[in-house]
């Protein structure tokens, strides 16, 4: 609908930190960049550094500048005048990597309920690695 033209699913913030690159691209990385860009987007895109990216298939910087200025442009998208300083991301940051849980970063603690190449995966929906 063109009513929801630039609204996004809200995913959870469950386990935030172990989930970038962040953005609905996969354009930022790591955690606080994408905080910033959250925080003040028109900066953001104007400082936007593509090489900074490791993921394939990532937009690129003239698509990722050409969505934030549309979503920017929205006549229900409105700023905060709010001035953030570093801490604050920082504090912000630290907020969100306490959701995740420390077992989602220990393959010894995962292992239980994932599955690996000798293990049958009955639904055939597991991708496993090589």
């Amino acid at each position: 609908l063109e009513g929801d033209n630039f609204a996004f699913r809200t995913p959870s913030l469950l386990n935030v930190d172990v989930t970038g690159p962040w953005g609905h691209s996969g354009a930022y990385t790591p955690l606080a960049v994408v905080v910033r860009h959250h925080l003040k987007p028109q900066k953001s895109v104007t400082n936007y550094d593509a090489g900074k990216l490791s993921q394939a298939g990532v937009q690129h910087l003239d698509k990722v500048q050409l969505n934030t200025q549309k979503a920017l442009d929205h006549p229900n998208f409105a700023l905060s005048a709010q001035k953030i300083s570093s801490s604050d991301v920082a504090d912000l940051v630290n907020f969100l990597k306490a959701l995740t849980d420390p077992c989602t970063k220990s393959k010894a603690c995962l292992t239980p309920w994932t599955f690996d190449k000798g293990n049958d995966d009955p639904n055939g929906l597991v991708r496993l690695g090589g």
